[in-house]
């Protein structure tokens, strides 16, 4: 079964400048999921259901309030979806 064209560009136009932009990150992150697509054994694999360490709670914690310190469009550029 073949999917429908779809003509982006006519469901672009009329819309606000920076839902454009939005829409644009959007296709851009789904095209990066898609490039990086697990293998079946790692899709697959079970849970890791162990408690995180203190250790680990650390680190997601940097990892947030890092993330926090970028602006949209330093992480855009950062994962390279500009």
């Amino acid at each position: 079964m073949r999917t429908p064209e779809i003509d982006l560009n006519a469901l672009a136009t009329g819309l606000d400048p920076a839902k454009v932009s939005e829409v644009a990150d959007f296709i851009g992150y789904l095209k990066s999921k898609q490039e990086r697509e697990l293998p079946p054994v790692l899709r697959d694999a079970p849970l890791d259901d162990e408690p995180l360490t203190d250790e680990e709670i650390s680190e997601i914690e940097a990892a947030k309030a890092d993330a926090v310190a970028y602006t949209a469009e330093e992480m855009r550029q950062r994962y390279g979806l500009v």
